[in-house]
């Protein structure tokens, strides 16, 4: 929640809300910002980048691997030193999770570090995408503005030229249809270039846990061979359904 939207809701409602940020290798809140934007930090949570090369704390603004460390956090994962080593590199605790701190205090989540996509020499977050999609629906501001995205998940799958291409997967409400070359089209104005799904394909399902969580792991080993069966350059504005087109043939809209 913005500096902005807290204001808001303490003036027109005398309400304070509390921004925070909690895993369940810790126990416990781990960031806490006030109303105000001052706040505490239960782990003092820094933003750090290097890997091998070294461990450096980022400045609010800059992003990287969020890690934290406190009282609350695990001490290491049962029986298993090698993993409680490699997650507690440098004394803090890595969480997998990448995000930025923001100039009022607040951890902004920006994806998880396996999921970010590394295209074209580039890294793309694939929770904006995501996000993108969402926004981009071509029904969303006319005259009927519910959005027909049911359901959208972004992953990188190998790709010859690219290394791994952004490819959207998109669930539509049921009796819905969506234009792909109108939704890459939307998508072009919200996003940089290198950031465009190079592929839409559109599924009936995706595959999720237990708890409802999607499993992009097993999206992006279920469609791997995506593009060489392809066998054409992927194009922002290619597009392809699973229940219209069997064989993921990925007819080229240009772009």
């Amino acid at each position: 929640m913005s500096h902005n939207a807290r204001t808001d809701l303490r003036t027109s409602f005398a309400l304070f809300a509390v921004a925070w940020f909690a895993t369940t290798h810790s126990h416990a809140a781990t960031n806490l910002v006030w109303q105000s934007g001052a706040g505490f930090r239960f782990a003092a949570l820094p933003v750090p980048t290097g890997g091998q090369a070294g461990f450096t704390l980022l400045p609010p603004g800059e992003t990287g691997e969020i890690v934290y460390r406190g009282p609350s956090t695990m001490s290491g994962y049962l029986h298993d030193e090698d993993a409680t080593d490699q997650a507690f590199a440098h004394g803090w605790f890595h969480s997998g999770d990448v995000g930025r701190f923001g100039d009022d205090g607040v951890l902004w989540f920006t994806d998880r570090h396996k999921d970010v996509i590394k295209t074209g020499g580039e890294n793309v977050a694939s929770i904006e995408v995501e996000k993108a999609v969402y926004a981009a629906d071509p029904r969303v501001g006319g005259v009927d503005a519910d959005p027909r995205v049911a359901e959208v998940v972004v992953v990188g799958l190998p790709h010859q030229r690219w290394s791994e291409a952004v490819t959207a997967f998109v669930v539509t409400k049921p009796g819905e249809r969506i234009d792909a070359a109108e939704l890459i089209a939307a998508l072009k104005t919200r996003l940089d270039g290198f950031k465009v799904p190079k592929s839409v394909i559109f599924v009936d399902q995706l595959p999720k846990t237990s708890t409802g969580k999607i499993q992009k792991n097993v999206v992006r080993s279920g469609h791997a061979a995506h593009y060489a069966a392809t066998d054409h350059e992927a194009t922002p504005g290619d597009a392809s359904s699973d229940h219209a087109t069997p064989d993921h043939a990925t007819p080229d809209h240009g772009g």
